[in-house]
């Protein structure tokens, strides 16, 4: 039975005080980066309660690659199986909630 912790690539790590990581974001995808590790999605996050499926993370030099839009991204809180979190994108800065569902799936609030 399939269980966040054996989804691909790296998990959120445990904080609730705010930092700063950074973003790249595609037509089809989402990387988030904290400096250390990535974690990638594949997905529209625009799309209202859209689903998200986690992927094997993207090395750090590919991290831009394909991407649409890019910057830093304002981590409110995050643990293994959510993350709270603002696209400093310059423009609307949009806030989102990622939550694991099942199976690798992450739905966006």
């Amino acid at each position: 039975m399939p269980n966040l912790f054996s989804q691909p690539g790296s998990l959120f790590p445990h904080t609730e005080s705010q930092s700063t990581w950074h973003f790249s974001l595609g037509e089809n995808f989402l990387h988030l980066s904290d400096g250390t590790n990535t974690y990638s999605f594949i997905g529209k996050l625009d799309l209202k309660d859209a689903t998200l499926k986690k992927v094997p993370d993207v090395p750090l030099a590919d991290f831009y690659s394909n991407a649409t839009s890019k910057g830093k991204a304002q981590v409110h809180s995050s643990d293994p199986s959510s993350i709270y979190f603002t696209l400093q994108d310059g423009r609307k800065n949009p806030t989102y909630t990622l939550r694991y569902v099942d199976d690798g799936v992450w739905r966006v609030n």
